[in-house]
């Protein structure tokens, strides 16, 4: 379980919420990512490689999106939408 580092940051507002969008790679199960928001509304995923099918899902506490996986590095396309 680690914090991970995206590459490829993309900032956006819209109306009263903050986009943040990065790619990152999965390492282990329980890996954690920060977009830098006080917390985290929504959470948008899109695998980016094959093994990206071994991504099981993710959940979300305040500004800390957790994610699960079996297996593998999936590389995932990750949107947080939320505030502050």
């Amino acid at each position: 379980m680690a914090e991970l580092t995206g590459s490829s940051r993309i900032d956006a507002v819209s109306g009263n919420h903050r986009l943040v969008t990065e790619t990152v790679t999965i390492a282990a199960d329980g890996d954690t990512w920060r977009p830098g928001m006080g917390s985290v509304d929504q959470v948008l995923i899109t695998p980016q490689t094959a093994t990206a099918g071994q991504f099981v899902g993710a959940t979300r506490s305040g500004g800390t999106v957790t994610f699960k996986v079996e297996g593998g590095t999936p590389v995932l396309r990750v949107t947080a939408i939320g505030a502050g």
